[in-house]
């Protein structure tokens, strides 16, 4: 049985909390995902689990395994792999030839391996964090007897999507398999068709604000040349190149500048990071890029930066990556579409650019060059003060009580208080 509830400020609405009797096991999520590489949204999900209140028990089935799997068991959640572990028989070595066929026969496995879990065990909410995982929940919906909730992370839109067909059922069939819709950005949250009768609730995936916060506190200082950097995984859509260009630009008239890539390809992106190495060469900067691969302490490797360049080319769905900058006690710049919009204020506490504008991107590059030390330190506070709305313990509080509120039919549609 639920015990008795109370109220706690959810945004500019307000919303039933839960109050746990004692003990784990209160409120039994079940977080569904279809990787654990060490990706944003499966940080994201490892963070949030870290920091969830008492009362949730949480079980994360995956159809793939990874890095992130021992985090997360680390935190105390159960964790369950749901593609075939036994790949050493002849059929599947047949399967590792056919690309393809492997996939299809995975994801057949894990629909079948996920339904005969939910067959023994028992949950409150079932959470689908992922596109993929979405779609295999959809598939044994009618047999799962928890709430239905889908955790959208992606604009469910065509220029993310890259297919037409696709976003129209992503975006306004599938959410009606679910009972409430979580999204990570009013950006995010626009893309979804939404009934009146489904509860939604828009929270970022937050940040450990006091692990990125710099050791000095955020006092600026220049020390020698500006650097810049960007932080991601390398991709396309995530515009190292469009930084690359940019930086070019402005060196012409900032010599002494330099521009750190901090990251790695994940999903067979290996291509692009060689194209990058060779726009590097091609424009003279490989003494003055340094292309550093993945950071395990990003929070670390930043605290060497002055300035962030978040390049993407895509309307980012949120852009974690602009709030770990900002908290850092680094200028922002930022692509002015998608999530990044929602958090920075252009000229206040960061830069805005026209997206996929070399020369705008520059054009910012070179105003946070001709500001001077005072101006710099005032927006890098100004900056550390926003992020600090974005603490996971805070977030990670307001969707579990959200979830608590929908299993029990108390739920309703709510935005978070980070972003008033």
């Amino acid at each position: 049985m639920h015990s008795e509830r109370r109220t706690v400020q959810l945004g500019e609405r307000r919303t039933p909390a839960f109050e746990p009797i004692s003990g784990a096991g209160e409120l039994k999520v079940a977080f569904v995902v279809h990787s654990l590489a060490e990706s944003g949204a499966e940080l994201s999900l490892a963070r949030t689990v870290e920091a969830r209140p008492e009362f949730a028990d949480v079980t994360v089935f995956s159809v793939q395994d990874g890095p992130v799997a021992d985090r997360l068991r680390n935190a105390g959640a159960q964790v369950c792999i749901l593609s075939p572990t036994a790949r050493r028989s002849r059929l599947g070595d047949i399967l590792n030839r056919v690309p393809k066929l492997g996939k299809a026969v995975s994801a057949t496995s894990a629909v079948m391996r996920l339904r005969s879990e939910f067959s023994t065990s028992c949950f409150d909410v079932v959470v689908a964090r992922s596109l993929p995982s979405a779609l295999i929940v959809s598939a044994i919906s009618k047999r799962l007897a928890g709430t239905k909730v889908w955790s959208v992370h992606d604009r469910l839109a065509t220029d993310y999507l890259k297919s037409e067909i696709w976003t129209f059922l992503l975006s306004r069939i599938f959410p009606k398999f679910f009972t409430g819709i979580i999204a990570n950005s009013r950006a995010t949250l626009d893309t979804i068709h939404i009934s009146q009768s489904q509860n939604w609730l828009v929270v970022p995936p937050g940040i450990d604000v006091a692990a990125w916060n710099p050791a000095d506190g955020g006092d600026y200082h220049e020390s020698g040349a500006t650097i810049f950097v960007v932080l991601g995984r390398i991709s396309p859509w995530k515009g190292q190149e469009l930084a690359i260009r940019a930086f070019h630009e402005v060196r012409l008239r900032n010599p002494e500048t330099r521009l750190r890539i901090i990251g790695a390809p994940i999903f067979g992106e290996e291509g692009y990071l060689a194209e990058l190495v060779a726009l590097a060469s091609e424009l003279d900067l490989l003494e003055h890029i340094s292309f550093e691969g993945h950071s395990s302490s990003p929070h670390e490797t930043l605290q060497g930066c002055h300035v962030l360049v978040h390049s993407s080319t895509v309307p980012e769905p949120f852009g974690s990556v602009v709030v770990e900058g900002m908290a850092s006690g680094l200028v922002v710049i930022a692509s002015g579409e998608g999530g990044p919009v929602e958090v920075i204020g252009s000229g206040e506490n960061g830069f805005l650019y026209e997206p996929r504008s070399v020369s705008s991107l520059a054009t910012a590059m070179q105003t946070v060059l001709n500001m001077d030390d005072a101006s710099r330190r005032k927006m890098a506070q100004l900056g550390m003060q926003r992020a600090s709305k974005f603490d996971i313990a805070t977030l990670a509080h307001e969707q579990f009580v959200w979830l608590e509120g929908v299993s029990s039919g108390h739920g309703g549609s709510y935005l978070s208080s980070s972003l008033r």
